[in-house]
């Protein structure tokens, strides 16, 4: 049941987030960056990858590409995502064809060695249950001395409650470890802090979307799942389970 739910979030509903973009016509960088979208979140995120053009930077777990959209919009750097799933990316090339988009999984990324300038990962580096594997990839493909910057929500304790099914916290100190066991040097790590809303123009984007595929499939089984997985995340974060954390690390000399 758990694979099912994980298809159902971030395989049938990516497919209906981009329906509802192109039916209604609207900027897909607030609209399906989901999380990840706040222009704040954005640029505290980009600022450590010194991303512009001639910089080659890698979106790990680019999703339906709205960060990464954002991120080559606004610097001129060339923008190159990566997912695990096949809906995501052929949702990101319908969406932002002219961003590039391979699907695999961050434990075996298909690029050669020290080939970025920087990379991202963005609510992603969560779901991955082998941390210490993504990790060890996410620094091959860098060059020595490459920043990588990680946001995610993290334990804020142990905790033994239910959780969705596509997430696998750990607590900050663990991934903290997996980084530095890949060989990353770390810069920074930190909660957090408050951060302003996303504008009203990139709520009301995001807000007529997902009414639109409310409307259109609001009475499917599996987006009723996806209600229910994102429920949980939410009584996660009021409960204080989780909270969000940012790693800025750069990959050591060899």
């Amino acid at each position: 049941m758990g694979r099912e739910r994980f298809e159902a979030e971030f395989g049938c509903y990516s497919e209906w987030l981009v329906e509802a973009c192109l039916v209604l016509g609207v900027d897909p960088v607030p609209a399906v960056s989901r999380g990840t979208g706040r222009p704040a979140l954005l640029k505290l995120a980009s600022a450590p990858l010194d991303a512009r053009p001639g910089r080659m930077i890698l979106d790990l777990g680019c999703g339906l590409g709205g960060p990464g959209t954002w991120l080559a919009r606004n610097t001129g750097a060339e923008v190159i995502g990566v997912d695990v799933m096949l809906q995501s990316v052929s949702g990101l090339r319908r969406l932002s064809p002219e961003l590039n988009c391979v699907v695999a999984s961050l434990r075996a990324l298909p690029m050669k060695d020290d080939l970025f300038d920087a990379a991202w990962s963005l609510g992603v580096l969560e779901m991955v249950a082998d941390k210490a594997a993504a990790s060890r990839e996410m620094c091959r493909v860098l060059r020595p001395g490459a920043p990588l910057v990680v946001y995610d929500f993290v334990l804020t304790h142990t905790h033994s409650g239910h959780i969705p099914e596509a997430d696998r916290f750990s607590l900050p100190n663990d991934t903290l470890r997996c980084l530095k066991g890949a060989g990353f040097k770390i810069r920074d790590a930190f909660a957090l802090p408050n951060l302003p809303p996303a504008p009203a123009d990139w709520v009301a984007a995001r807000d007529s979307v997902r009414a639109e595929v409310c409307k259109r499939h609001g009475d499917d089984e599996r987006f009723k799942v996806v209600e229910e997985e994102q429920q949980t995340f939410r009584d996660l974060v009021a409960h204080a389970a989780i909270q969000e954390w940012m790693f800025v690390v750069s990959k050591g000399a060899p």
